[in-house]
């Protein structure tokens, strides 16, 4: 018995596109292992919105107007986070023996780092 190829046998597919949602895309935006999308099949973009592909041509896809959508509601606005560290001063604090300058930076939690910059020898920006 000679074996036929049916095609691709089965119901429809859904693809994720990389694409903005729209009702059309490059085919190129959508993940494609080995299966290509057909009419009919639905098309998940990454604002979640489902589209249905109505035609497709070599290199482009027409989808309908959004026939659904996994995107929850918005939620209710968390708690503040706590106050990040700022900087509560930067003064001078010598040099090194290679010419560069030594600065004291303070923090507003009361931390304090040495920064050195580099000497003249090194490079000289305005």
């Amino acid at each position: 018995m000679a074996a036929t190829n049916l095609g691709r046998v089965q119901g429809t597919s859904i693809f994720i596109s990389t694409a903005e949602s729209s009702t059309s895309a490059d085919i190129s935006s959508l993940a494609i292992d080995s299966i290509r999308p057909l009419k009919d099949d639905g098309v998940l973009f990454g604002n979640g919105d489902i589209r249905r592909i109505v035609s497709i041509s070599d290199e482009t896809i027409t989808c309908s107007e959004v026939i659904s959508t996994v995107k929850g509601p918005v939620g209710s606005k968390g708690a503040d986070g706590a106050n990040g560290v700022g900087i509560t001063s930067i003064t001078p604090n010598g040099q090194d023996a290679a010419g560069g300058n030594i600065y004291k930076i303070t923090l507003t939690n009361g931390e304090t780092y040495n920064i050195t910059t580099p000497g003249r020898d090194v490079a000289v920006f305005g």
